[in-house]
């Protein structure tokens, strides 16, 4: 199974921090002549349209096209942490702790994050500094988009 999985492993890992997989289905004929499609993950059949979590923070699907699964949570991806603060996993969750000390919550933002922290073009909080523009009247369409149809030549 692996085999058939690994190309887009490959292809998956390098375009993200995070990870999936997908596995082809298993497909079986039993002794009615049934064809019988189903998913194996870690030693369990589970049927197609099958969803589930596990406490290894991976979430899975089972669909006629393979098994999906992805991790979410601390699992997601690679998080980064403010100075003087780590990441660390708790449960499936990410949680922020005081470098020096795991088992204090760091809050490197007491009053939010410092001016400039989301980039140059916002303030503080996400927003544009100062008022929002005035919105603008429409033109006409030869203002607005260009000149008008009939000025344009059809291609030959």
């Amino acid at each position: 199974m692996f085999l058939k999985a690994l190309p887009l492993l490959l292809g998956m890992v390098m375009s993200t921090q995070g990870y999936g997989y997908l596995e082809l289905p298993t497909e079986k004929i039993n002794q009615f002549g049934t064809k019988l499609v189903y998913c194996e993950y870690q030693g369990v059949n589970m049927l197609p349209d099958s969803m589930w979590r596990t406490a290894d923070c991976e979430q899975c699907e089972c669909s006629s096209s393979g098994l999906f699964c992805e991790g979410f949570g601390y699992n997601a991806g690679v998080f980064g942490a403010p100075d003087g603060c780590d990441v660390v996993k708790d449960g499936c969750d990410i949680r922020l702790v005081v470098s020096t000390d795991h088992t204090k919550d760091c809050k490197p933002f007491q009053e939010g994050p410092p001016p400039g922290f989301f980039g140059s073009l916002h303030g503080p909080f996400g927003h544009p500094p100062g008022p929002p523009p005035p919105p603008q009247p429409y033109g006409a369409p030869s203002d607005e988009f260009g000149p008008p149809l009939e000025h344009f030549e059809p291609p030959l």
